[in-house]
């Protein structure tokens, strides 16, 4: 089959009953695609087999989320000009915010250190529409608790999900929209409240900062400590 990736299922925003081993043989058949292309220094690899779970899921989950998630952090190993997002926008025909919404979903659930690792192949059946409404619970700190993941991993549905969330957004104010911080890929930082918007900082110069170690660690602690959000 080479390097094709064939997963069983509908579109990506429908439930994927997943075992723990059908889910480990996901992971490892993305992590062979990452790997090739760092080996043959060149993406191609990695972006055809893209194409190809397109294909055959339909922009099916958590996947293809791990596959775009690996290739982002790996980018600057391949020392292109254009960014991981540009690039990826034209060969797979998504849209930037689409990729951008996926790369944050995966990492605020998957690469959560709260989340224990029991709970990821429920959390890898739920719809990526459910799994988004966790995005901003987990930047706000409020979803850190292990009995939490594991209420929403037993969820039953979307409508069960969001009255979970909602309850642990409960200590914002009714009727005041929250502030958020969102980090932009030039590394300017915006604090955003309603439909306000103003400059705060700047916490990078490029993506290639991220490069060194010691950044990238302070980087990831500023994203978790103030719950700012990746945009």
């Amino acid at each position: 089959m080479g390097n094709e990736l064939v997963l069983h299922g509908g579109g990506l925003d429908a439930p994927l009953p997943m075992s723990d081993e059908a889910l480990s043989e996901v992971y490892e058949a993305v992590d062979r695609l990452i790997e090739e292309s760092i080996n043959n220094g060149d993406p191609e690899t990695a972006i055809a087999g893209g194409k190809a779970l397109i294909v055959a899921v339909q922009l099916r989950g958590v996947a293809l989320m791990r596959l775009l998630y690996r290739l982002h952090t790996q980018w600057e190993k391949f020392g292109l000009s254009e960014s991981f997002v540009d690039r990826i926008s034209v060969e797979w025909s998504l849209g930037k915010k689409t990729i951008r919404r996926y790369l944050n979903i995966y990492k605020a659930v998957f690469e959560n250190d709260d989340v224990p690792d029991a709970l990821l192949p429920s959390l890898a059946e739920k719809p990526v529409n459910t799994l988004e409404r966790l995005v901003r619970p987990v930047n706000e700190n409020k979803l850190v608790v292990a009995d939490d993941w594991k209420r929403i991993a037993q969820a039953e549905n979307d409508s069960a999900v969001r009255s979970i969330v909602r309850e642990l957004a409960g200590t914002t104010k009714k009727g005041r929209p929250p502030i958020q911080l969102h980090v932009y890929q030039d590394g300017k930082v915006y604090i955003v409240e309603g439909t306000k918007r103003k400059l705060l900082m700047l916490v990078k110069n490029s993506p290639k900062d991220l490069q060194d170690p010691l950044i990238a660690k302070g980087y990831n602690r500023f994203l978790r400590g103030t719950g700012a959000i990746e945009i």
